[in-house]
């Protein structure tokens, strides 16, 4: 809950500092300077074709704020009608700071026109005023009012005029200084913090970020004019084409970045269309550019980022996170971006004249946005990635410390079965060796009185079993089996066990005469121990036991089968359970294990152990790999 609330927090304390930082923006732009424009006018020169003489008697449209005529090369004409002043500092500045090119021509007193150029083609150093605005200075006439004209051509509107006082101008130069550092600080600060968290973490989505980050700094720059300023002030129109190719490439660096981003949550492939449009048209819209297509290639660029905008809301419906912190971040950051360029796209997209001045720089509030609001994610995302590593390092430790105790247990446990074993089998020993001399003393005694004694050796022998069983038992579950394969002769081993058992009369062995493949002898003659004994014991009694050994390209088996006794068939799907006994084999010794413990060792000798029967016949079969 205290994360919950740090981190609404800070989501609220993002959203503030983009407010804030947009309304120190709006401090320039809206500043109350004295215009001396009483009437502005446009005329679109769809043919390029227009000339000073020609455009006068056309007919100019009234606006008043920004001007928008979409991103096209075709020069707009303004017709200015300046008030009468005495002051004669004057200054014209055209916005936004990154107009490419404009001639100003002026009437002059004695007749004729004067032409100044302005615009971000001229070198910084070339300018008449050194502002990062384009400016050119202007001289009213005192006593009546005075009508300029302006040639506009760019590819980047809106354009928004004013004509304003020189001490003025020097004000709104500093205050636009001013708050254009703070915009590029505040985005360098973002992007040098997720260069050290990148750095830190080789977490791609922060190298990305960063990539992202720079990208947006370095066209800030070039769009408030600070780049022509201080980094290459005697190159012309170098910004212009720096600026243009850094705008597609920014747009391909945020498809690029949102894919990444939108991994993290749970989207449909169809969710990313739009996303990959932008990626597949950022060669095309480069070859435009260099082809001199600029005013399409900006065009579509524009297009595609207003329809990412909106297919935004398909990305906020349905995407689906575990975490809810993270997924309240990403619809804030969608429905922001949604909101702002659907207010954005109305005048730049679709040509709709409006008064606002913030969409002279659209760039700024939402480079600022994105930045915080992706940092926001990347956070967070790391957070949970930390998260999820302190978790599993927690886990590894408590797993590490139950193998310890699981060890200690198992060490403990073996120790009490070797100390059992070692109390309990001398004494079996000395009753079995009693059990043998009273046999040879009393061998012409009564037949029930050698029938005891048979029993009571049967009855050590069966304990001596379950013993041993259980030592087996708890080696194999506790991965203490050790398994030594060597290469022999299958066939012989079998043979040789066979013919070794005290019940050797009952079995009869079908073999070739060599199988040859790498096994534990140990284990597969505890294994066959425990598949003919259980036949001999649950067998009609004075019936042979089948034993056929045989081998393929991939594996040897062997196969042990006999008639059903007394006591039944047993459940087959119950039959290699742990402790698992016929109700009517109860009588008898064991523990349930025997079956279970072969099919055990097989399996992690990569075989098997499996069973089968008819109607008169249990067959079990083992096989193992060659």
């Amino acid at each position: 809950m205290a994360d919950w609330r740090l981190s609404q927090a800070t989501i609220l304390l993002s959203l503030v500092l983009s407010l804030c930082l947009g309304a120190l923006f709006q401090l320039p732009m809206k500043a109350v300077y004295t215009d001396l424009i009483a009437e502005r006018g446009y005329f679109a020169d769809e043919h390029g074709q227009e000339t000073l003489n020609s455009v006068q008697a056309k007919t100019f449209t009234p606006f008043e704020g920004p001007l928008f005529l979409g991103n096209n090369l075709r020069p707009v004409w303004l017709k200015l009608t300046l008030a009468p002043s005495a002051n004669p500092d004057w200054v014209l500045m055209l916005q936004p700071n990154f107009v490419h090119w404009a001639e100003v021509w002026t009437p002059q007193p004695a007749g004729g026109w004067q032409r100044q150029t302005l615009g971000s083609k001229l070198a910084f150093s070339s300018r008449s005023v050194q502002t990062l605005v384009p400016a050119v200075r202007i001289q009213p006439f005192a006593n009546e009012r005075m009508t300029l004209y302006v040639r506009v051509k760019t590819p980047t509107t809106p354009v928004f005029v004013r004509v304003i006082s020189a001490s003025e101008s020097a004000v709104f130069d500093s205050v636009l200084s001013l708050v254009s550092g703070a915009f590029l600080g505040v985005g360098f600060i973002v992007m040098l913090f997720s260069l050290l968290v990148y750095h830190h973490t080789r977490d791609r989505l922060w190298g990305l970020d960063a990539l992202y980050n720079l990208c947006g700094i370095a066209i800030l720059s070039l769009q408030l004019g600070i780049a022509q300023r201080l980094v290459f002030p005697d190159a012309a129109n170098l910004a212009n084409q720096v600026m243009l190719y850094g705008l597609l490439l920014h747009v391909f660096m945020t498809a690029v970045l949102h894919r990444a981003i939108f991994r993290l949550f749970t989207l449909r492939p169809w969710l990313y269309g739009m996303n990959t449009l932008m990626l597949l048209a950022f060669p095309a819209l480069v070859l435009l550019a260099w082809w001199g297509k600029a005013d399409i290639a900006l065009q579509l660029n524009n297009l595609l980022i207003f329809l990412s905008a909106c297919w935004g809301i398909l990305l906020v419906i349905y995407a689906r996170h575990s975490d809810r912190l993270l997924l309240t971040v990403f619809r804030i950051s969608y429905f922001g971006l949604l909101a702002y360029f659907v207010w954005w796209g109305i005048a730049q997209v679709l040509q709709a004249q409006t008064g606002n001045l913030s969409t002279l720089y659209p760039s700024l509030p939402l480079s600022i946005f994105s930045m915080l609001m992706l940092t926001l994610m990347l956070l967070r995302n790391t957070q949970i990635k930390a998260d999820d590593a302190k978790r599993i390092a927690e886990e590894k430790l408590a797993a590490e410390q139950a193998l310890r105790d699981a060890r200690l247990r198992h060490e403990e446990t073996n120790n009490f079965l070797g100390m059992l074993l070692h109390e309990v089998k001398n004494p079996l020993s000395t009753i079995r060796l009693s059990v043998s001399n009273l046999e040879q003393q009393l061998a012409q005694a009564d037949a029930s009185v050698l029938a005891r004694l048979v029993r009571i050796n049967d009855s050590v022998n069966g304990i001596d079993d379950v013993l041993e069983r259980g030592v087996e038992i708890d080696s194999l579950e506790q991965g203490a089996l050790s398994v030594c394969p060597s290469l022999v002769n299958v066939s012989a081993l079998v043979a040789d066990f066979v013919h070794a058992h005290a019940a050797a009369a009952r079995l009869q062995l079908r073999a070739p005469e060599v199988i040859m493949a790498r096994v534990d002898t140990d284990l597969v003659q505890m294994m066959l121990r425990n598949l003919i004994d259980n036949a001999v014991k649950y067998a009609r009694e004075n019936t042979t036991i089948d034993i056929v050994l045989t081998q393929s390209a991939t594996q040897w088996q062997v196969s042990v089968r006999n008639m059903v006794g007394a006591i039944g068939f047993p459940e087959p799907d119950k039959l290699f359970n742990k402790y698992y006994r016929s109700p009517l084999a109860m009588r008898r010794s064991g523990l349930g294990l025997g079956l279970y413990w072969v099919r055990g060792v097989a399996r992690h000798m990569g075989g098997d152990a499996l069973y089968a029967q008819d109607e008169h016949w249990v067959e079990f079969t083992l096989w193992l790999p060659n």
